[in-house]
């Protein structure tokens, strides 16, 4: 069943790149027959049509960009200091251990800060990050990193296809003119 899957996507990815360039040559050859002034209305619907196609395709990619960007997971302000010392006095020992245990881990985690938790006879311990808190740091990171990524290209496809779109509609408006001047000489 992956393979079918595979296909799929892959016929997804294909699919739209035939469209992207289908409305690049659509742009290029309305604006070379506006130029020949051959087919004006065709020409100013195939403009019209691929325009609109390339600047919405544009512009939802920078959307995703956008919104991937506030996406990505911002270091929480979470604990940076230490526990207040009646921290918890009113839970039973056992619970405050394991909160205060808790707190010391998201302060890790969070921003790297070391902090004392309350252990169940009440004294005022060292927290030692464990191998979990130092797992949850790696997934985070790249979780970051893989999101930042994703903005980063949707950023760039987006400005590649307004870029691509500019670029056909240019050549084909220039294209007959400097074909023009070159058979006057």
């Amino acid at each position: 069943m992956a393979w079918i899957e595979w296909w799929a996507d892959a016929a997804n990815v294909i699919w739209w790149q035939v469209v992207v360039v289908g409305s690049l040559i659509w742009l290029y050859q309305g604006a070379r027959s506006l130029v020949m002034r051959t087919e004006t209305r065709r020409a100013t619907l195939k403009i019209l049509v691929a325009g609109v196609f390339c600047a919405a395709l544009g512009s939802m990619n920078l959307w995703v960009a956008k919104t991937l960007g506030t996406l990505i997971p911002q270091k929480a302000g979470g604990i940076d200091g230490p526990l207040r010392e009646d921290w918890g006095a009113e839970a039973p020992p056992e619970e405050r251990e394991k909160s205060s245990r808790i707190a010391a881990s998201m302060a890790f985690v969070a921003s790297g800060v070391l902090i004392k938790y309350v252990d169940r006879a009440g004294t005022w311990r060292d927290y030692c990050p464990t191998v979990e808190d130092r797992h949850r740091i790696a997934d985070e990171a790249r979780v970051r990193a893989q999101v930042s990524a994703q903005s980063e290209e949707a950023y760039s496809s987006a400005v590649r296809t307004w870029a691509a779109g500019i670029t056909a509609l240019l050549l084909g408006w220039l294209g007959p003119r400097v074909s023009a001047a070159m058979k006057g000489r």
